[in-house]
């Protein structure tokens, strides 16, 4: 088969359907991570991320407000750069991993503001505890993967929230409670969702 042929088909289906509902993509674990920045003491701001995700979104270019959104993390992803911070920070004073294993977020609604912003509002469940939060949304890209030759999306979002919401008051008078995220997000669209395919 040539590379024109096996790349054609693959252009009508980004191409031709995808505005007419909204489709599903599932997360490309390497490349999708969630990065988090807090205070430490006045001196710097350490930064951690989470590497490990499971789920699916579903977006609409022509119409934002379609979107859902549902992302589960395994806490015990956690990397702060150094096996003794993740151990303690793991630990039960902090984020209990072994009786809170995963975090999740659910999506509401999305809002479009302009053709590559809007915000992203759900439920986050972390630590026992279950918060509405609202992201800012960046539209980063949608096309085909020049290596896997899939339809890919890709967004950036960012949110500040505060860990003692979510009961995490371990040393707040040294370790800041307001937590900047920023996440990175690549979805892969589903083969069973191609509507020329008759499946959905």
């Amino acid at each position: 088969m040539s590379a024109v042929s096996k790349i054609l088909p693959l252009f009508l289906v980004l191409v031709a359907p995808i505005s007419a509902a909204p489709v599903t993509y599932t997360f490309d674990p390497v490349h999708s991570q969630l990065v988090f920045f807090v205070e430490h003491l006045g001196f710097s701001h350490a930064i951690g991320r989470f590497s490990r995700w499971q789920g699916e979104f579903r977006f609409d270019p022509d119409d934002w407000s379609q979107s859902t959104i549902d992302v589960r993390i395994p806490v015990s992803s956690l990397d702060l750069g150094d096996a003794g911070w993740n151990k303690k920070i793991l630990s039960g004073n902090w984020l209990d991993a072994e009786n809170y294993p995963q975090m999740r977020f659910v999506g509401e609604s999305m809002e479009r503001i302009d053709a590559q912003t809007g915000k992203l509002s759900g439920r986050l469940s972390l630590h026992g505890e279950t918060r509405s939060v609202t992201l800012d949304v960046r539209f980063n890209k949608l096309g085909v993967h020049p290596l896997t030759l899939k339809p890919t999306l890709g967004f950036t979002a960012s949110a500040s929230l505060k860990r003692s919401d979510f009961g995490l008051r371990e040393s707040l008078n040294s370790v800041g409670d307001e937590i900047t995220v920023r996440i990175e997000v690549e979805g892969q669209r589903k083969r069973s969702d191609n509507p020329r395919s008759g499946k959905r």
